[in-house]
């Protein structure tokens, strides 16, 4: 059975955002962290409460009792009436996602029976969601912004303020093709669009692709993101770059009965091309495997001599138990004329509300441990390889054994506290790694998300190179 919050959850994306609501039931106090959910859905008429003026919401709610709400959602819905479309500039926001509507769908097939026994006419709902549907597949334009302030402690962490903004424009050319365009601008990008700029701003586009289906399989070529495996160990090239830069190239994807497969090329400058493939299936219930190859072939366009680095992987991701979740990869990387060398990481995300019903806080813990390198033989060389340390990139994520755990609280949306720890030794050395962060994020307004964290990284023993606070603000349309 499911409990009365997860179905006000299910229905509380189709509903309009109020600023504040009355109290509607006795027993939801003002400050439960479902209160204004409860309050708007009992002011559309979609929850009613009990006669005696409860809500009840700790109980199991019965089929009955959700087929009713269901059936109150969709009779709005089914007043919709859809307009002919207006010229493109001024055609309005959609109010609902394409998930929201497939979430719908779901649960009008789960309750068919119910919903058909109270009298919703099925059939005219699902025709005004395929509507719905259909506007959300036009052309739109979404974004965001985010401004950085760093202060440093001590040592060279750096101080100064960096700004990004990220216009993104996506639009159907047929039935079967999209395009994607995302126009970057900002000086927190300069040093990686131009080696030893500073903080003059840079503007250029870090996604220009075309998504097509043909002959059963997903096409995307032009300038995009990619990682291959869920950790990317071989190749993350958003493990590097901050924001992703992106790469010029052709990616499919498909599926054959149960083995889903994806091949991906990229040209990563005049002289380097990159080539990967990967190949997953279900090993188990809730159990996914895989299997990685990658090569990098330098010079090839170039008068020096040709180079292969070449490198494979495997992965296992799943849920150990309910709240539980695991995931390891394990690669091998092997340059040109010299020996291979191993790396692999595993990770474990704890959802502790679920596990023990530890409800304050709603916490998540995540525990893990990585290994890139091998001693005597040489660190982790992958191009872009999707090692790194708690908060910074560089060599020093390329030689390092390490476990690390992060602890992250939701005691409201506004005060989302967190903290991360790392701690190992560089495999070629043995030095000291340390690196510590503590933070809070908070959501300011609609939209709008800050965060304040401190940051330290100790790496070898004796030298911190980061030392500093930052104050971080993001806003979305």
């Amino acid at each position: 059975m499911r409990h009365l919050a997860l179905a006000i959850a299910a229905v509380l994306s189709l509903a309009l955002v109020a600023p504040a609501f009355a109290q509607p039931f006795a027993d939801v106090p003002a400050d439960h962290w479902a209160f204004d959910a409860i309050a708007e859905l009992a002011a559309k008429g979609i929850l009613e409460g009990f006669p005696d003026g409860t809500f009840k919401g700790d109980r199991a709610m019965t089929r009955y009792e959700m087929a009713m709400a269901l059936a109150r959602i969709l009779a709005r819905i089914e007043a919709i009436k859809i307009p002919p479309p207006p010229p493109p500039v001024k055609i309005p926001p959609p109010e609902v996602t394409r998930a929201d509507i497939d979430r719908l769908t779901r649960l009008i097939n789960e309750f068919r029976a119910e919903l058909s026994a109270l009298g919703v006419r099925i059939t005219a709902v699902e025709e005004e969601l395929a509507a719905l549907k259909a506007r959300l597949d036009n052309t739109k334009t979404t974004g965001f912004a985010m401004v950085r302030y760093q202060f440093p402690v001590s040592g060279p962490g750096g101080s100064g303020s960096w700004t990004l903004v990220n216009l993104t424009h996506t639009g159907s050319i047929g039935p079967s093709a999209s395009a994607t365009f995302r126009l970057v601008g900002g000086n927190v990008v300069a040093g990686l669009v131009t080696p030893g700029a500073t903080d003059d701003a840079r503007v250029f586009f870090d996604r220009a692709q075309i998504d097509v289906e043909w002959f059963g399989l997903r096409w995307r070529a032009g300038r995009q993101t990619y990682k291959l495996g869920p950790v990317g160990l071989l190749f993350s090239e958003c493990a590097v770059f901050d924001p992703c830069l992106g790469f010029g190239g052709l990616t499919v994807r498909g599926s054959f009965a149960p083995v889903s497969f994806e091949a991906a090329g990229f040209r990563d400058s005049g002289a380097v091309d990159l080539y990967m493939a990967r190949g997953s299936l279900p090993l188990l219930p809730g159990w996914t495997l895989g299997a990685n190859y990658y090569t990098e072939r330098h010079n090839f366009t170039s008068i020096t001599p040709n180079i292969s680095n070449t490198g494979w992987s495997v992965d296992l991701a799943g849920t150990l138990i309910p709240g539980l979740r695991a995931t390891l990869e394990y690669a091998s990387f092997t340059p040109s004329g010299a020996g291979a060398r191993a790396a692999w990481q595993v990770s474990t995300t704890w959802d502790l509300a679920a596990m023990f019903g530890v409800t304050t806080g709603a916490p998540t813990l995540t525990l893990g441990y990585k290994s890139y390198g091998t001693a005597g033989v040489g660190t982790w060389t992958p191009l872009y390889a999707g090692s790194s340390n708690l908060i910074a990139t560089g060599t020093n994520s390329r030689d390092l054994s390490a476990w690390n755990a992060r602890l992250s609280l939701t005691i409201s949306p506004r005060f989302r506290p967190y903290v991360a720890y790392e701690s190992g030794t560089a495999i070629s050395t043995g030095a000291l790694h340390n690196v510590l962060e503590v933070g809070v994020v908070s959501t300011l307004a609609p939209n709008t998300t800050g965060r304040v964290r401190y940051q330290r990284l100790e790496s070898p023993a004796g030298t911190v190179p980061v030392n500093r606070y930052r104050v971080e603000v993001w806003f979305e349309w």
